[in-house]
């Protein structure tokens, strides 16, 4: 089970972006792995508020790490 997000729609952007680089980096020189990420950009996605735009960044994300 998933649990709730650490983030709130004030820092939601912040996060995604550090997302994106750190997504984008350990993909290349894996230091976290993949499950970790995939498990943080899930709880991203469970914070209460998130815009259509933000919810595309996450999905963009989900889909590098699963290969799609």
């Amino acid at each position: 089970m998933e649990s709730a997000s650490p983030y709130t729609i004030k820092n939601l952007d912040a996060a995604i972006a550090h997302l994106e680089q750190v997504v984008r980096f350990d993909c290349t020189m894996p230091v976290f792995g993949q499950g970790y990420w995939h498990a943080r950009v899930r709880q991203a996605c469970l914070t209460p508020g998130i815009t259509h735009a933000q919810l595309r960044r996450l999905q963009r994300l989900l889909a590098i790490l699963t290969g799609s």
